[in-house]
């Protein structure tokens, strides 16, 4: 624990205030992982903190400051052991937090750094670390990111109600680490999935870029059809979910096939965006044909022919690229992309089939 403490030590010498390294940093650095940003809690009220902050010659940053967040860009030279990022880094209050309907949180300071974490979303994100070096771990934290576990805070369908989209954001979670959701977690947001809709779609949309551009986006896709969020978020994909192709050329499910094509292409949200896309249009182009059944004989294929010797109809999907295509228009409005982001996704899908051009192509020929 030397690292976090001298970050915390290193910081707390600068402003002049008690710091407790907190979230997502020290989850991220106890897996080894590099740290997008750096944030602290404090005893210290906000008034302080931005004194603090202009004393050592930073400029704060004070838009959170009634909630007692305030931030500084950090200009100073640190010893490089402590990969201090380039984002802002955030020092907030110890506070509570009481939901309404609104979903704006009335907002309570205390002094204690238990009640800080209680609010907070998940068991790894609930983690402290003093300038003593030491876990302040009320919540299990710290063995829950060794066994990869995601779970809430406290009673799960109270953190889900005070926010849904965290439901969303265990998605994330698992797409990111790697990490599996207990059932208690899988159960009660498959219980909520549908306050889902309360959230704006905006925020689905920045949810859903982290999952798709993650390394195990698999993991997040899975987890949300699981729950049954992706009826409400996506269910143009929720009917995929255990569709049969029914098809020589297709050994997976619709949606496992789906799902293969976006762990192949490249990690950019556009891209995954339109390899999750790329077959959408396919349920609503079928056309099964009768077939005399025969022996086919594919190498390799032998799971699949037997699968197919059983039926007597083989289906086609004519089209389904530029139904898809329009498809994607209709997701885009409803998700509120910008037109550029739509246009681009809708291009891919009605070019998919093109595996040479297509840079979803040949993922989808992989994926077969």
């Amino acid at each position: 624990m030397k690292d976090f403490q001298k970050i915390v030590h290193h910081f707390q010498d600068l402003l002049g205030i008690k710091l407790y390294l907190v979230g997502g940093s020290v989850r991220d650095m106890i897996m080894k992982k590099p740290h997008n940003d750096l944030d602290f809690a404090t005893p210290s009220q906000p008034e302080e903190i931005e004194a603090a902050i202009r004393k050592a010659g930073l400029k704060p940053l004070t838009m959170g400051k009634r909630f007692g967040t305030l931030a500084f860009k950090y200009h100073h030279k640190a010893p490089k052991e402590m990969n201090i990022p380039k984002e802002p880094i955030e020092i907030t209050t110890f506070r509570t937090e009481e939901y309404n309907e609104s979903r704006k949180p009335k907002v309570k300071f205390v002094n204690d750094i238990t009640q800080d974490l209680s609010r907070r979303d998940f068991t790894v994100n609930a983690i402290a670390v003093g300038d003593k070096g030491k876990l302040i771990d009320p919540f299990g934290g710290y063995a829950d990111i060794k066994q990869g576990n995601i779970r809430f805070v406290g009673e799960p369908a109270i953190r889900i109600n005070e926010d849904p989209l965290r439901m969303l954001r265990a998605c994330r979670l698992a797409s990111q680490f790697s990490f599996i959701s207990t059932r208690d977690t899988e159960d009660t947001i498959s219980e909520h999935a549908f306050k889902i809709l309360n959230i704006s779609k905006e925020r689905w949309t920045s949810e859903m870029d982290k999952i798709l551009k993650s390394d195990h986006p698999h993991r997040g896709l899975d987890m949300l059809c699981q729950t049954q969020l992706m009826r409400f978020i996506l269910p143009e994909i929720w009917i995929q979910y255990h569709y049969d192709q029914n098809s020589p050329y297709h050994r997976h499910s619709l949606y496992e096939h789906t799902k293969i094509t976006v762990q192949r292409v490249e990690a950019d949200p556009i891209i995954r965006w339109a390899a999750l896309l790329h077959d959408v249009g396919k349920p609503f182009a079928r056309i099964d044909k009768t077939i005399k059944k025969q022996y086919f004989t594919i190498i390799g294929w032998r799971e699949t022919i037997k699968r197919l010797w059983k039926r007597d109809t083989q289906s086609n999907y004519p089209y389904h690229s530029e139904i898809g295509a329009e498809m994607v228009e209709k997701i885009g409005k409803y998700l509120k992309w910008s037109k550029d982001r739509t246009a681009t996704i809708k291009d891919h899908v009605l070019n998919h089939l093109e595996e040479e051009n297509s840079p979803i192509g040949k993922a989808d020929s992989a994926a077969r």
